[in-house]
């Protein structure tokens, strides 16, 4: 029965008493729970029943109906072997049935609302369907060895981080078409506009390819799963949150691209068979723990500028022959000196071609174009530099590409605008995705642009007396569509990088 408290007020102003009964409630107990009660409405506190066997919750509890499963209250009923909770219970409380390792579950449509832990380790829950859920809290279904199967209906605004993590059979998180703030894409949890993961279910193989739409990786979004083996990172995120693929233990490699700013805390730690990683040139900020208990022996840099924030431990417990690699003109230590712990080796890309005699200049303009030909040792390609300036005033995009041939397509091509060249000879720096070649093969580098003529175009200048024995100079006259060798004695400015 319920416990009344009883509360005489006296006004002694005007001579009166009366009695306000006031509805707080003591625990009591109705069979098998013990419960407490509070605006009509039963809160289960406890069971003290049978140890194993199933349990049916009842839907009224001292006449009062059933709602709410409160704070550990079936908490470590390990040997109870099913679970039948009624309609009309709308909240499952925190730890509620944390470690009820041999149940299995029935939920209702009713429940609006799961704590944190609330089924964490119950491992033989093997499928969870919730229309009706509004809140999913922190690690609510965190180590159910067995579930294979979620379903969240069109109500649902809030999950906790780790709500579904260490659940190996867990392929796909399915989220109802009509839910405003949450979506799935191939089984892994979105929000609505596909800008942020939030969720990877931990029985995902192989690859995952992730939308390039999407900016944030949130906290812990590919945390403990152990079959991914590779990730394409579009580059379009700019963050990856703490913990982001923290315990991917088949995820051997990671290229993070160049939109990436920030790397969280441990968002690669104790990935025991990630090898190696290349950083974009816009990371900023590596948190600690960062690739800590990895494999690593090498971590490329691709940026000039090195982070400038970088957290403690970032590559603790990692192999004693670890190496980082940075470009020649970065302001990263030179080989052999210390980044935070890290030490830097053999740069990524040393300079394999280069002609940096200057003598003289040519121009070229719309219909006028240079090339210069070389023979790279290395098997990949990272950059070129050009000797060049502008005169008056040419308006179009300086283009440079690479061909295997004189007359064929661009390998590469990249374009800067006329507002980036300068009035006097410099060194302008082209950089493009690492372009795999065939040392001792002939390549071409190829200058023009769209528009100008003798009065206003560019100029790239050249040395005399054959400065560089392994190419020589080229030029077009229409275009590109017929080239000439220039006289053997000369050759462009140039600067190739590359590395094998």
């Amino acid at each position: 029965m319920r416990k009344i408290s009883i509360l005489i007020v006296c006004m002694l102003l005007v001579g009166t008493c009366f009695v306000v009964a006031i509805d707080t409630v003591s625990a009591d107990q109705d069979g098998d729970y013990t419960y407490t009660v509070s605006n009509g409405e039963a809160t289960i506190t406890g069971y003290t029943g049978a140890a194993d066997g199933a349990v049916t919750i009842p839907s009224t509890l001292g006449g009062y109906p059933t709602v709410y499963i409160g704070t550990d209250a079936f908490y470590f009923s390990n040997r109870l072997t099913s679970v039948t909770i009624p309609e009309g219970v709308t909240t499952i409380g925190d730890y509620a049935f944390c470690y009820c390792y041999q149940a299995s579950f029935t939920i209702p449509h009713s429940v609006t609302t799961i704590g944190r832990y609330a089924f964490c380790d119950c491992r033989y829950l093997t499928s969870v369907t919730i229309p009706n859920i509004i809140t999913i809290d922190v690690m609510a279904f965190a180590n159910c060895d067995r579930l294979n199967s979620v379903t969240i209906g069109k109500n649902l605004t809030n999950i906790g981080i780790y709500a579904f993590v260490r659940c190996p059979h867990l392929t796909t998180i399915d989220v109802n078409k009509d839910n405003m703030k949450y979506t799935s894409v191939d089984g892994i949890l979105y929000n609505k506009a596909i800008t942020t993961v939030i969720e990877c279910p931990g029985g995902k193989i192989g690859t995952i390819n992730i939308p390039g739409s999407v900016i944030i990786i949130a906290d812990a979004a590919f945390t403990c799963c152990p079959s991914l083996t590779s990730v394409t990172i579009p580059n379009s995120v700019t963050t990856i949150g703490d913990l982001g693929f923290e315990r991917c233990s088949a995820l051997a490699s990671v290229t993070i691209p160049d939109s990436v700013t920030t790397i969280g805390w441990a968002a690669f730690g104790e990935c025991p068979s990630l090898r190696s990683v290349t950083i974009g040139n816009s990371v900023t900020t590596i948190g600690y723990w960062a690739f800590r208990s990895t494999s690593l022996t090498s971590i490329t840099f691709r940026g000039l500028v090195a982070p400038t924030t970088v957290g403690t431990d970032w590559i603790l417990s990692t192999p004693v022959e670890i190496r980082g690699h940075a470009f020649a003109d970065s302001d990263f230590p030179p080989p052999g000196g210390d980044f935070y712990g890290l030490t830097i080796g053999a740069y990524i890309d040393p300079i394999d071609q280069q002609q940096i005699q200057y003598n003289k200049n040519i121009a070229f303009y719309s219909t006028r174009w240079h090339a210069q030909s070389f023979i790279p040792t290395t098997t990949t390609l990272t950059r070129a530099e050009v000797y060049i300036s502008k005169a008056l005033n040419p308006t179009s995009d300086l283009v440079l590409s690479i061909r295997s041939s004189i007359t064929g397509a661009d390998l590469v091509i990249i374009s800067k605008p006329a507002s980036e060249i300068l009035t006097s000879n410099g060194w302008v720096v082209f950089n493009f995705a690492d372009l795999d070649v065939i040392p001792g093969s002939t390549y071409y580098l190829v200058l023009k642009t769209g528009d100008g003529n003798n009065k206003n175009y560019y100029n790239w200048g050249y040395g005399t007396n054959t400065p560089y024995v392994n190419g020589m100079r080229w030029g077009s006259n229409n275009g590109g569509k017929t080239w000439t060798q220039y006289d053997t004695q000369y050759d462009f400015c140039f600067k190739i990088y590359g590395f094998t």
